[in-house]
């Protein structure tokens, strides 16, 4: 299994969770349109570095997670997986589908 990958049963521990998100990893997932279920993937690339941010759909379009950023998981339900990213300082919640979180996921943080 790669280390992006993990079984239902590796998402039902997460759900307790800190977790980090990879947007590069679901950036490639979503065929580099960046268009995910719930949300948009921005990207730019500055001389050698890359940025991933994730933006919400709804208007105004405010980045909700940056790329390696601990999140926690609040709920899961109905194949999709609600989300808050605590490192911005203002909680800001956004929702992943299942197969979204478990592509971008890597490991629960302790």
């Amino acid at each position: 299994m790669k280390e992006s990958q993990l079984s239902e049963s590796d998402l039902e521990i997460l759900s307790d969770g800190k977790v980090c998100i990879s947007l590069k990893e679901l950036f490639n997932y979503s065929g580099i349109t960046g268009q995910l279920a719930y949300a948009n993937i921005r990207y730019e690339k500055i001389g050698d570095i890359e940025y991933y941010d994730l933006m919400s759909a709804k208007p105004g379009n405010k980045i909700v997670c940056c790329d390696g950023e601990e999140c926690t998981v609040v709920k899961r339900y109905n194949g999709i997986v609600e989300l808050v990213n605590n490192e911005n300082g203002s909680d800001t919640i956004f929702y992943l589908t299942d197969k979204e979180f478990e592509v971008a996921t890597f490991a629960s943080v302790k």
